[in-house]
């Protein structure tokens, strides 16, 4: 069993937890801002200005990101974004999680197979899970330490100024999907054609779309197990936790292994919801259901696969690599001062 499945397990169930702890906060605020009296009226008040102050932030961000000054602003956050990312220590945790995703790794397939819709769809995905993954950093550390915004918030602004370029996922997404069009266009029953599509539609979040396209998937090759995969994803999404059960362990017995995170998920989601058994119950048992997932299946799905070994080490070559670079930095401009 792997942290990083450990973690997911915590996760969903954590997760769950403060959705469940928000809406009882909302339910108390709204019930108290219905009473007329003064400290309904100060809920009232304070959820206006609340509402109001995002509106202009927002409103400001945008105008910025259109005016000449903003798109200044946008190249030197970019730019500060790049400093930060070269520096050792300051940006181990942005490495451990690219290593995590295997950024690195997909990118290298990507340019070796530009034209293949798979090198494309995963990279992708790779790129989404780790916008993800900063985004949750940022916000966990950031309560903890106000300064880590500066570092991982740097590093997210590239993606959310300059509203003329779409985001690289954006664009990998779109050609993934415009090849794998291209190909059922000379194959109408290519299962994998349809399973990028379908996971493009994930990706996007449009679940009712990207189901029945991965039905289609299944059906234009049965024996496909990744078909079956992205189809029980779609609809763990949906929270239909039964099928995507059956779905999974059909992906198992078609021929991967991967399955059993489908069942190890909805599995856990299922229980949860109906309070069948105890939290550590069900996280122990999704340990135990995606022990028996081999790397070399998550590889094959997801285009590439590291464990958490193998994550610590790619974080040490890429850090060990930053200091490197930076010791020669420093030392030329060391030199640039010396002659001045």
């Amino acid at each position: 069993m792997g942290l990083f499945d450990k973690a997911k397990a915590l996760a969903n169930e954590a997760a769950d937890a403060g959705k469940r702890v928000a809406n009882v906060v909302s339910d108390h605020v709204d019930d108290l801002s219905s009473k007329d009296d003064r400290v309904g009226k100060l809920v009232n008040r304070t959820k206006d200005l609340t509402k109001h102050g995002i509106e202009v932030a927002q409103k400001k961000s945008d105008d910025l990101a259109q005016t000449n000054s903003g798109q200044t602003t946008s190249r030197a956050i970019r730019k500060l974004g790049q400093v930060v990312n070269s520096l050792p220590v300051f940006s181990a945790t942005a490495d451990a999680i690219r290593s995590k995703n295997c950024v690195d790794l997909l990118l290298e397939r990507y340019k070796t197979h530009p034209r293949n819709a798979y090198c494309n769809l995963w990279l992708a995905e790779s790129l989404i899970k780790t916008s993800q993954d900063m985004n949750k950093y940022r916000y966990a550390k950031g309560a903890i330490d106000p300064s880590s915004f500066l570092i991982a918030g740097a590093m997210q602004h590239t993606a959310q100024y300059g509203k003329d370029s779409l985001p690289t996922s954006e664009k990998l997404l779109r050609h993934a999907w415009s090849l794998a069009i291209s190909s059922l266009k000379t194959n109408p029953r290519s299962s994998d054609s349809f399973d990028v599509l379908a996971r493009v539609y994930l990706a996007k979040g449009d679940v009712q779309r990207a189901t029945s396209t991965a039905k289609a998937s299944v059906l234009a090759d049965p024996k496909n197990p990744h078909a079956r995969l992205t189809l029980g994803r779609a609809l763990l999404a949906q929270g239909n936790f039964e099928d995507a059960q059956r779905v999974g362990l059909a992906a198992v017995t078609a021929g991967s292994t991967l399955g059993y995170l489908l069942v190890a998920e909805a599995s856990q989601l299922q229980s949860r919801d109906d309070n069948l058994i105890t939290m550590s119950d069900r996280v122990q048992e999704y340990e135990n259901t995606v022990a028996k997932i081999s790397p070399q299946d998550r590889e094959r799905y997801n285009g590439a696969f590291r464990d958490a070994r193998e994550i610590v080490q790619a974080t040490k070559d890429r850090q060990s690599e930053k200091v490197r670079t930076t010791w020669t930095t420093a030392k030329r401009w060391g030199g640039i001062i010396r002659d001045a």
